[in-house]
């Protein structure tokens, strides 16, 4: 039985998918676009989307990559980008950057999902921002029973708008940011060296290196400030008086 998977990393030209995107059979193709050790990128036809006159073809991962930490699956994630058709504005270049620009994205959303299981720089950036949010409720409930305050929509209301006016740092969101690229450096490059593109491999080495250690320092810095007293006392002074 013949196979519509091609197996081994294949450079799928644009002429290739305009020429036979009305094949039948063509739909059921898919091609490795990018393969390390274990992993795998594949990219096959999602849909034809006739309004727009597009191919919508779909970049999604198989396998696993293997690092330290541990094995990092991934195969719901996955980008798409459309080709158009009948544009001749439309070149060989355009399909190479975006075919290379949805393989990174999709590495984006892998190494997201690395960092948020495993780092615990992350982990302890949340346990922060959820320790402060509990605080600010505990102050806001106590403040509303003071107040002789039992109806439960007001004391909601209150206690949201409590929690949504604190300044609360959110170093596990810029944690997240300043560690793109970071996190899985040799998959971002081993894809960048497949795609032959020099300026667009020196973009990510660039991007690949070392992050400072300013945010690792604030975290740990909020984790030792929340538990005092002089914080809570801060965020209840922050608080809307209850009129």
């Amino acid at each position: 039985m013949e196979s519509n998977i091609s197996t081994n990393v294949v450079k799928i030209d644009l002429k290739t998918i305009l020429d036979n995107y009305t094949n039948t059979q063509f739909w059921k193709k898919k091609w490795v676009v990018y393969s390390h050790r274990d992993f795998r990128l594949e990219m096959f036809i999602n849909k034809i989307d006739v309004e727009v006159n597009n191919i919508v073809l779909k970049i999604k991962p198989v396998g696993f990559i293997k690092t330290k930490k541990g094995n990092i699956y991934s195969s719901w994630q996955y980008k798409t980008f459309n080709v158009p058709i009948d544009h001749d504005e439309y070149t060989e270049i355009n399909f190479s950057n975006q075919l290379e620009g949805a393989c990174i994205e999709v590495m984006k959303d892998i190494e997201l999902s690395y960092l948020t299981q495993y780092y615990s720089d992350y982990k302890k950036a949340q346990a922060n921002e959820v320790k402060a949010e509990n605080i600010i409720i505990d102050i806001a409930k106590r403040k509303l029973d003071d107040a002789n305050i039992h109806d439960d929509d007001i004391r909601d209301a209150y206690i949201d708008k409590c929690v949504s006016d604190a300044e609360i740092p959110h170093y596990s969101i810029e944690y997240l940011t300043k560690m793109e690229y970071k996190a899985l450096p040799s998959e971002y490059l081993y894809l960048a060296s497949w795609f032959d593109n020099k300026k667009k491999y020196e973009e990510i080495a660039e991007k690949c290196k070392k992050v400072g250690n300013k945010i690792h320092l604030k975290i740990w810095l909020e984790s030792r400030k929340i538990t005092s007293q002089e914080y809570a006392d801060n965020l209840e002074a922050e608080m809307e008086d209850i009129r």
